[in-house]
């Protein structure tokens, strides 16, 4: 698999996620699902159009790994705020993940477990 085929299938899994929490929204009553909806949509219209975003922004993309993890980390504050207990540990590992991988575009540098010393 090469490595856009993984940036694309990563903002594609991110995008479901969001969705279906937006989805998971609509029975509270102090939840605002359209921010997910909306959120969840651009990040999978990100996946689909991911060339020309990466031709439009150059290495925007790395941004819109920090944009990713921004929204993760809304849903686990939010989950936290709903008591739920384990959920929100998942969302905060994939918001340090997304930062990491955002961080390494961005300064183009090499995973931790790849660099030799």
């Amino acid at each position: 698999m090469k490595k856009e085929n993984l940036y694309k299938s990563a903002h594609l899994l991110s995008g479901v996620v969001v969705l279906l929490h937006g989805i998971g929204e609509l029975d509270r009553v102090h939840g605002s699902p359209s921010f997910f909806f909306i959120a969840g949509t651009l990040m999978m219209l990100t996946a689909v159009f991911h060339h020309q975003v990466e031709r439009r922004l150059g290495n925007g993309e790395s941004i819109i790994f920090f944009i990713e993890a921004a929204v993760q980390l809304f849903i686990a504050f939010h989950y936290f705020e709903a008591g739920k207990k384990a959920l929100p540990f998942a969302h905060l590992f994939c918001t340090l993940l997304y930062v990491y991988v955002g961080y390494l575009k961005l300064t183009g540098s090499k995973p931790f477990w790849s660099v030799k010393k």
